[in-house]
């Protein structure tokens, strides 16, 4: 199943809760847009020398036992029970400096491709064939959108299309590596969920395991709403 979101629906960059407008990506491609731009004078750059975090609790600000894993420990409060820590996950939170100038020169070639082909999603090989993926997250009557695979392109079509809607589609566990269904229980059916709604924290795994208090849920929830 697919849909077309607004711009501002985009929640996340990666783990990290976060509005497009302060997507270091979405900003970046907009300073490629008026030129090549220095890989150290990019907003992506600016971003991964300002991170801090050490534990989970710094990267959401909440969960008094996240303190006690590593901010590169994949977790969500309503898909796992537990962090995982027998994988890591660096997205966006940390990055070598090489690692840093390929991300930009990723972000400058999908401008250069979509300026030349358009956005074909069959120019893009994976096990989403291509497309946007993610799911919504539902907060009273407002809704936003988590962008699990292709936080890039999400950012560069932003950039290059204001005001135009992003065709995305729905999560699937089809998609989901061995390491995404790691310490989860939100599979239902073996269907992924296309929506979390925080009137459910008491019932999400991280909560119903005792890691997480409902309230402690709930903040970390909030975070993708505050943009």
């Amino acid at each position: 199943m697919d849909l077309q979101i607004d711009h501002k629906a985009v929640c996340n960059l990666s783990r990290v809760p976060m509005s497009l407008k302060d997507n270091p990506c979405y900003q970046t491609a907009l300073q490629l847009l008026d030129g090549p731009v220095f890989y150290r004078k990019t907003a992506l750059y600016s971003h991964y020398i300002s991170m801090e975090y050490s534990t989970l609790f710094d990267l959401y600000g909440a969960g008094n036992n996240l303190r006690f894993y590593t901010h590169k420990a994949i977790f969500l409060p309503w898909v796992h029970v537990f962090p995982v820590t027998s994988f890591l996950d660096t997205a966006f939170i940390e990055a070598t400096d090489g690692a840093i100038e390929r991300q930009v020169a990723k972000i400058a070639d999908l401008i250069e491709s979509i300026q030349c082909f358009g956005f074909d999603t069959q120019k893009f090989s994976d096990r989403r064939h291509g497309f946007i993926s993610g799911y919504k997250l539902a907060h009273g009557d407002v809704e936003r959108f988590y962008v699990v695979s292709g936080n890039h392109r999400t950012a560069v079509l932003a950039a290059m299309f204001p005001g135009e809607a992003i065709d995305v589609i729905f999560e699937q566990a089809s998609f989901m590596k061995p390491r995404d269904k790691k310490n989860s229980e939100v599979l239902q059916c073996g269907v992924f969920p296309i929506e979390f709604d925080r009137v459910d924290a008491k019932n999400w795994p991280s909560v119903k395991s005792g890691l997480l208090t409902t309230t402690e849920a709930q903040t970390i929830f909030d975070a993708y709403f505050k943009a």
